[in-house]
């Protein structure tokens, strides 16, 4: 009788995946963006331009593009939004999130400079190989702060996705710097 107890009081793996699935993980995963939006960092391109001395500038620039999830006719998806961000766009809202978010384990991002540790060599940051698994590293950055279910609600992560001019402006009125002098 001892023995039947047991076996009838043993959770059933439907009881086990009811308890799994319950409201707390589902009211956290529907805030989670990617059930909203798709998001890709779709190709890079070289550029040239001027940096903060006025001096000319090789930099590579990565085409972030959203879509939204829900269709908009029958069978037809929504057009991507898309803009251009550079690496130290990514950092800005790296390092943004890092001060306004301590409790939290922000996602990494890609190596800045591709660098031959063993060599004590610097490789050319415009290889396409270097380009393409940094292309790679930083999509892998805004789709893990996405699914964040704190960090995929910051107005200036949804910013940095859809504000192409100003939001670097935005983000520096926010005077989050001063927060790390003063810590």
């Amino acid at each position: 009788r001892a023995h039947q107890k047991a076996v009838t009081a043993a959770p059933t793996t439907a009881a086990i995946a009811a308890a799994a699935t319950g409201p707390p993980a589902c009211s956290i995963m529907e805030d989670c963006l990617l059930k909203k939006i798709e998001i890709s960092v779709a190709e890079a391109e070289k550029r040239t331009g001027r940096n903060a001395m006025n001096m000319q500038e090789m930099y590579t620039a990565y085409l972030v593009e959203t879509r939204s999830v829900e269709s908009i006719g029958e069978g037809q998806c929504s057009p991507p939004d898309s803009l251009w961000r550079r690496y130290s766009e990514f950092e800005l809202l790296r390092n943004y999130l890092l001060v306004n978010y301590p409790h939290v384990i922000v996602p990494p991002l890609p190596e800045k400079r591709a660098e031959f540790v063993w060599h004590k060599l610097s490789a050319d940051n415009m290889d396409p190989d270097f380009v393409e698994r940094r292309r790679i590293g930083l999509e892998n950055f805004l789709l893990r702060v996405a699914s964040h279910p704190v960090l995929c609600q910051e107005k200036m992560f949804n910013a940095f996705l859809s504000q192409e001019t100003g939001w670097k402006e935005m983000v520096n009125e926010t005077g989050f710097q001063l927060k790390v002098i003063t810590l």
